[in-house]
């Protein structure tokens, strides 16, 4: 997800680019509010939302949109917040409740795939894929 606003967006291409060479499907949204994505996040069962923030401008909205997730979707994905924020805000830890903060592709992908091997029986019910 790149938050509204965002002018930078190349980073996050290259990430979906890569985690779809890895195999995983991924829906990149550009500018969504907020019931745009609590929509999404109901009607299909993504492992993660990814959020990409290059700077102050975007952390209340990414606030709101994570609070209506923990609050409105029933098979709750893991949270990750990357981009240039986490060097321009290190404390950004402490006010966003995502699960969690990086730039760096392994460690996102490796938390989503602990997460999905503790819910194993949820997502081979709903056929989800990586």
């Amino acid at each position: 997800m790149v938050c509204k606003d965002e002018q930078h967006t190349l980073g996050p291409s290259i990430l979906a680019d890569q985690l779809r060479r890895r195999g995983h499907s991924v829906k990149f949204l550009h500018s969504a509010n907020s019931k745009e994505l609590i929509t999404l996040c109901k009607d299909h069962m993504f492992s993660a939302v990814l959020f990409s923030c290059s700077g102050h401008h975007s952390i209340d909205y990414i606030t709101k949109s994570i609070n209506l997730i923990k609050q409105e979707v029933a098979q709750k994905p893991l949270i990750f917040l990357g981009g240039k924020i986490l060097d321009l805000e290190p404390e950004i830890k402490d006010k966003v409740d995502a699960d969690g903060f990086s730039n760096d592709i392994d460690v996102v992908i490796s938390k989503i795939e602990n997460y999905k091997a503790s819910e194993p029986a949820f997502y081979l019910k709903n056929g989800a894929s990586k």
